[in-house]
């Protein structure tokens, strides 16, 4: 919707943005460091978070997720994952370095078709199912959901700071994750009614492992 008001209108609040933050990469200061970061580990920081609750749940109850939330995470980031990229190749949008090639620097050297950003999508897929599904009675389970959702949102934010994605590319990626969530939550009831309770706690264990595999992976893009 953003793009077509734009394109309505021909007044370019992606364009605006863009420019906006051109002054911090010129500078190269806190906030472009801390956008490299984001960009580079923010997925695997929130891979990591689940990791760490799976590992401490079994000591302290309150850390304790439900089997099929680990299970939902990984369909979540696939899903979104996998349409997001459709979507790229679908639209096939040019990149800001292309469309302003000598007039923004860019601190990216990413090729991909730029709507939806695929960053925005991963990021958010991953963090919906603490977010909205995993308990937050206690200060200390919304402080975990505070933070991840701060992680989330700084990698969103680190496209536009670092001049990889336009903003309406992000706002696109939180919308493919928001609409992923309730076919990754379709297939992950399909695959926990076959699991049974019985084997849940070892396929807890598989999944993750899957998520801790993909936390190395992060690390390494």
């Amino acid at each position: 919707m953003l793009l077509w008001a734009q394109q309505a209108s021909g007044a370019s609040i992606d364009q605006a943005a863009l420019l906006r933050c051109d002054a911090l990469r010129q500078a190269d200061g806190w906030a472009v460091h801390t956008a490299r970061w984001l960009t580079s580990y923010g997925m695997a920081a929130i891979t990591g978070v689940y990791v760490l609750l799976l590992l401490l749940g079994s000591r302290f109850k309150q850390l304790e997720l439900a089997a099929g939330l680990y299970l939902l995470v990984i369909f979540s980031f696939a899903v979104s994952g996998i349409g997001g990229d459709l979507l790229k190749e679908l639209l096939a949008r040019p990149r800001p370095v292309v469309t302003y090639a000598g007039q923004v620097m860019v601190l990216s050297e990413a090729a991909t078709p730029a709507l939806p950003s695929g960053h925005a999508t991963k990021s958010l897929a991953l963090a919906l199912p603490l977010l909205l599904l995993a308990p937050g009675r206690s200060l200390f389970q919304r402080g975990i959901k505070a933070l991840v959702l701060i992680v989330a949102l700084g990698v969103c934010t680190s496209r536009v700071v670092l001049g990889a994605h336009y903003l309406s590319d992000v706002l696109a990626g939180m919308g493919t994750a928001l609409v992923g969530l309730p076919v990754a939550v379709f297939l992950a009831n399909l695959v926990l009614r076959r699991v049974g309770p019985q084997r849940l706690p070892r396929m807890r264990l598989v999944w993750g492992l899957l998520l801790v595999g993909l936390t190395y992976l992060f690390t390494l893009m």
